[in-house]
């Protein structure tokens, strides 16, 4: 059938140190989020809608709680 492999020149994405630090405070901001929610709430069943203020690096964030747990 004329079916032939091609060489494949691409290498793989790598992290970059940038990207590695950005998800590490991404995942902070959802655990510190996470815990809010559940001291004050008493219970994690957060609703998808739901955005909570975190303070994180003395700034206040406005993080998607919900979406982020229901995409985890």
């Amino acid at each position: 059938m004329g079916v032939e492999a091609t060489e494949q020149t691409e290498q793989p994405a790598t992290v970059t140190a940038g990207a590695a630090a950005a998800r590490a405070d991404r995942w902070t901001l959802t655990l510190a989020a996470t815990a809010t929610f559940g001291e004050r709430e008493g219970h994690l069943t957060v609703p998808r809608k739901h955005v909570e203020a975190v303070e994180h690096g003395g700034q206040t964030h406005q993080f998607k709680l919900g979406v982020a747990l229901a995409n985890a």
